[in-house]
């Protein structure tokens, strides 16, 4: 078991990511909601992004893909490197490394 204290958002990351890494766990696949995944980007904790696109138009309010405070201009955003597209069915991988968190 991983004892970590808990913040409004959920779990502190910033003792569960080390104490996983102590166990040899040195990546993960996070696909959770935009909270955790906000949290992640924020944190620095995120080396690569996996998004797939859907050809879908749900519309409505809706949830953020990625929660947190975000950017305030396109200029600021976390910009990918070594991108690569492919097709994943019927939806579209879009792969890439952060490459740090420099915007």
């Amino acid at each position: 078991m991983i004892d970590c204290e808990r913040t409004p958002a959920g779990l502190e990351l910033a003792q569960l990511l080390p104490a996983l890494g102590r166990r040899g766990i040195l990546s993960i696949w996070a696909e959770g909601g935009g909270t955790l995944l906000g949290s992640l980007f924020e944190g620095g904790h995120v080396d690569e992004v996996w998004a797939f696109l859907a050809p879908l138009v749900i519309g409505g309010g809706g949830l953020p893909a990625v929660g947190g405070e975000g950017v305030g201009r396109v200029g600021d955003a976390w910009r990918l490197r070594d991108t690569v597209v492919e097709s994943a069915g019927g939806d579209i991988l879009v792969r890439g490394y952060t490459g740090g968190f420099d915007p």
